[in-house]
């Protein structure tokens, strides 16, 4: 039995050996009631590497807004192109939301976010969220290696996990390190400026004064 980095319990691990001359068996187990995917590829350059290590972007737009940004994937090596093994490069993008329990705790630095309720595999976030958000096609939403897409329905004052797959034109799918971040409302506290709230002050001050003097004078006339 091997460990591959050390303990890490509901992570994605990625490691290449050469095919050259030697045969190797592979077994996947778990203790517990869970589910593992197994994934052996040959051509290595079919399968997408999430662009800067899979760092997800976020941007609160508005009350309901939310901008999320991510670098396009990769794929090496990259004289795969073109292959016999059929077309490269990306598909599309899967966009996935969630909002996070109050309980929800990130418990480990290499699981995002525990054993329990991964959020950095696809398979993970499809048993995690109810449904993916957006299909994100790269040739209209990313521009010099960089993609933007603005989630308009988010609730404020909540945490959400957003993240993002990244779907090859041979079926491969990746998922990026994903992103926690929680909405804010706007709250304005004076609905004045401070320059109008004198004014008004002057204004009525002056609108008091002249009740008085006119009521003294109605004195004066019929008294």
């Amino acid at each position: 039995m091997s460990k591959i980095d050390g303990s890490r319990d509901g992570t994605p691990t990625f490691f290449e050996i050469p095919f050259t001359s030697t045969k190797y068996y592979f077994s996947v187990f778990s203790a517990d009631n869970s589910q593992y995917t197994l994934t052996v590829l040959a051509d290595t350059g079919a399968f997408p590497r999430p662009g800067k290590l899979g760092r997800v972007f976020g941007d609160q737009q508005g009350e309901l807004k939310v901008s999320l940004g991510w670098h396009e994937a990769s794929y090496m090596p990259k004289s795969t192109i073109g292959s016999s093994f059929g077309p490269m490069g990306t598909m599309m993008y899967i966009i996935y939301a969630a909002p996070l329990l109050d309980t929800d705790k990130r418990v480990s630095s290499s699981s995002f976010m525990r054993p329990q309720k991964i959020m950095n595999t696809y398979c993970g976030l499809e048993r995690n969220t109810d449904e993916e958000v957006y299909q994100i096609d790269p040739t209209s939403l990313c521009k010099d290696g960089y993609c933007n897409v603005t989630i308009d329905w988010v609730m404020p004052e909540r945490r959400y996990v957003f993240n993002v797959v990244a779907v090859s034109r041979r079926g491969f799918k990746a998922a990026y390190a994903g992103l926690i971040m929680r909405t804010q409302y706007d709250v304005v506290r004076q609905a004045a400026s401070d320059n109008t709230l004198k004014a008004i002050g002057v204004v009525a001050g002056g609108s008091l004064g002249m009740v008085i003097v006119i009521y003294f004078m109605m004195l004066k006339l019929y008294g």
